[in-house]
């Protein structure tokens, strides 16, 4: 009875929604047809992090920046290689010091720039549909290798930082 007001209702508000809207006109609710959104834009000077908008610890730390984050179609492979080993680096300074603060946490990206450019030259600049096999199993393993170092290191890193994270 209840399974049957339910349904009963439900196909009412689907009817009736249009009337009281004043679309009396018939809907066509098999059209699967994707919308056209606009390209989004490219430049890497407008990209707002979203971190930064969030803003929950170390309010003055230098934010992901437009270099790293708004990669070519394609090339989106990038972003996550180089975050990889951002969060590698930053990992092994905060345990390295035996202590945790904000500078350790979130070193400057344009000063580990020079790395994360040679850490790129290992891979040819190509979208990564066109990724040999041989190439997308070399991205797969470095990537694998950093993100295995750094879980290593996680318990560590988490309580040295456990008081700035918590905001304490």
């Amino acid at each position: 009875m209840k399974i049957t007001l339910i349904l009963a209702s439900t196909v009412a508000l689907f009817v009736a929604a249009p009337v009281v809207a004043g679309d009396t006109g018939r809907q066509n609710f098999t059209d699967l047809t994707i919308p056209a959104f606009p390209e989004p834009t490219a430049s890497q000077a407008d990209y707002v992090d979203m971190q930064q908008l969030n803003g929950r610890f170390c309010p003055d730390h230098p934010f992901r920046p437009g270099w790293v984050m708004v990669q070519p179609r394609g090339h989106q492979w990038k972003t996550g290689l180089l975050q990889d080993y951002y969060y590698l680096q930053r990992t092994r300074a905060v345990v390295a010091a035996g202590q945790c603060s904000c500078d350790l946490m979130f070193p400057s990206w344009d000063d580990m720039r020079p790395d994360l450019e040679q850490l790129l030259e290992q891979f040819q600049d190509v979208v990564a549909s066109e990724f040999t096999p041989d190439q997308g199993q070399q991205l797969r393993e470095v990537e694998r290798g950093l993100q295995q170092e750094k879980r290593a290191m996680a318990a560590e890193f988490r309580e040295l930082c456990q008081s700035i994270i918590m905001g304490e």
